[in-house]
């Protein structure tokens, strides 16, 4: 039913095989309690979007074969368990000046991962002065510089210590869960940060 307001109160699990979308004004789901399960069973891409900003869930689940994906602009807030048996993708697109992204933020346990899209658009160059800077963290726990292309692409983190900034020249270097990290890449470039999601951070 197409309504600009109106919620639903939710003890037991609403299963979606297609989309679920929010054109409304307030959230669907009208309390942010623990009862309620929203799972989606569909096989292949079900999106969670819509013209409103609001997409709280109390229990998120996904199962495998659902490519279930969040709009850029859009964020997801589960506050029970979220399970997912396939991967929670959070899309991503350019902006002029920064990426327009999608957001989930958990107030409980995680279990399964997310890929977080982050769209990079370049100036042409990835030298320092003419080089967009662009200042990332990792959003998952086993991220590594394999995911920003080093060392065709450029990072660097800040030595607090030294109070200098230090380049990363290889592939394959864990990146440490909270620090900030410079990239920059002479051409547009979309990371893909995928894996179990920081809870703790």
């Amino acid at each position: 039913q197409n309504e600009s307001i109106g919620s639903i109160t939710l003890d037991g699990t609403i299963t979606v095989s297609g989309n679920w979308t929010n054109n409304g004004s307030t959230n669907v789901i009208e309390s942010h309690g623990t009862n309620g399960v929203v799972t989606f069973n569909g096989s292949g891409t079900q999106t969670i979007g819509g013209s409103g900003n609001l997409f709280d869930f109390e229990n998120l689940t996904i199962n495998s074969g659902s490519k279930t994906q969040v709009k850029a602009g859009k964020g997801v807030t589960v506050y029970g368990a979220s399970t997912f048996n396939d991967t929670l993708i959070l899309k991503s697109k350019t902006g002029v000046y920064k990426p327009i992204i999608a957001t989930f933020i958990n107030q409980c346990a995680v279990t399964g991962n997310v890929t977080m899209e982050l769209s990079y658009k370049s100036t042409g160059s990835s030298t320092a002065g003419t080089g967009r800077g662009f200042y990332i963290s990792s959003p998952i726990s086993n991220a590594t510089s394999t995911i920003l292309n080093v060392p065709t692409n450029i990072l660097f983190y800040q030595n607090e210590v030294a109070r200098q900034y230090v380049k990363i020249i290889d592939p394959g270097v864990s990146l440490t869960i909270g620090k900030g990290y410079i990239f920059r890449s002479a051409t547009d470039y979309l990371i893909e940060f995928s894996g179990p999601p920081n809870a703790a951070s």
